[in-house]
Formats: structure tokens, sequence, C-alpha cells
């Protein structure tokens, strides 16, 4: 595992579409620990099925 962060090891994944959704945030200028609590916070209060647009609007909620 040479050249892993150990940032990027320790970050559990949420699924595709919250990582999705965290790279938006940080691209949006989040920091990458705010937008991450943000969108572990979105994804647990929103459950299961959630799509990309559902799930970056409660995250963008959760960061104002």
């Amino acid at each position: 595992m040479v050249g892993f962060a150990a940032e990027t090891l320790a970050r559990p994944s949420l699924g595709a579409v919250a990582d999705d959704v965290l790279s938006a945030l940080v691209n949006l200028g989040y920091p990458r620990p705010v937008a991450q609590k943000a969108v572990e916070n979105a994804a647990k209060d929103a459950g299961d099925g959630l799509d990309f647009e559902r799930l970056f609007r409660a995250a963008m909620a959760a960061v104002k």
C-alpha cells in the first residue's frame, strides 16, 4: 500500500454516491473533514436508496 495517504486508508467508504458527494463538496472548497462529517450525517439521517442529488442537498444543508 505504498503511495496511499493515511487519510485515505482510515476513511471508510459509504458507497459510490457518498464518495461522489464528498468529492463534490471538497471541490466546492469545503475542508475534507467537514465535508465527510456532513455526508456521513446526511447518509445516516436519510437511510437507504439515496441518489446523488438528495444526498448532496442533505449534505449541503448540514455544512451551512
